[in-house]
């Protein structure tokens, strides 16, 4: 019996060229971070990683993103989508009028009064978990649906 090297190389190349494009595809899908600060604890903890959907920027409220703003990339929460108007007052956030209900807060955070904000078309408003120190909505205003890099799926 004679081996056929020619078709053992070629069967050796394609599964090495399926291998590469299940890889570039697999980093095409999704991305990972490394959190960088507390702005978004309890939620997400220093220096842990996280794993997003790169192709999902169109995010529900409730969810988290990674987007970009300026050279730098933010971890927040979607509190607000395109349409509605949200206002903090006496440490309570309010979408629509009505008291947004954050079961993921262990306790009520304080800050400052803010709003009413009405979140333009294709853009979301984002808060952080931790807002007593933290850079988010409030001060970069609504986040542009073409700056979101995608939505969180494992933290």
């Amino acid at each position: 019996m004679t081996i056929n090297w020619k078709k053992v190389w070629l069967i050796i190349l394609i599964v090495i060229l399926s291998f590469a494009a299940l890889i570039l595809l697999f980093f095409q899908t999704f991305g990972f971070y490394r959190v960088s600060g507390t702005s978004m604890e309890p939620s997400l903890k220093n220096g842990g990683t996280v794993t997003l959907l790169k192709w999902d920027h169109s995010p529900k409220p409730g969810e988290i993103i990674v987007f970009s703003h300026g050279s730098y990339h933010f971890i927040k929460r979607v509190v607000a989508i395109e349409g509605d108007t949200v206002e903090g007052k006496n440490n309570t956030v309010y979408v629509n009028k009505k008291p947004l209900k954050e079961e993921y807060l262990k306790t009520k955070p304080s800050f400052q009064d803010f709003g009413p904000v009405k979140v333009p078309e294709n853009a979301v408003f984002v808060l952080s978990d931790n807002r007593t120190n933290s850079l988010d909505s409030r001060d970069m205003g609504p986040i542009v649906k073409d700056k979101i890099r995608g939505v969180l799926i494992a933290y």
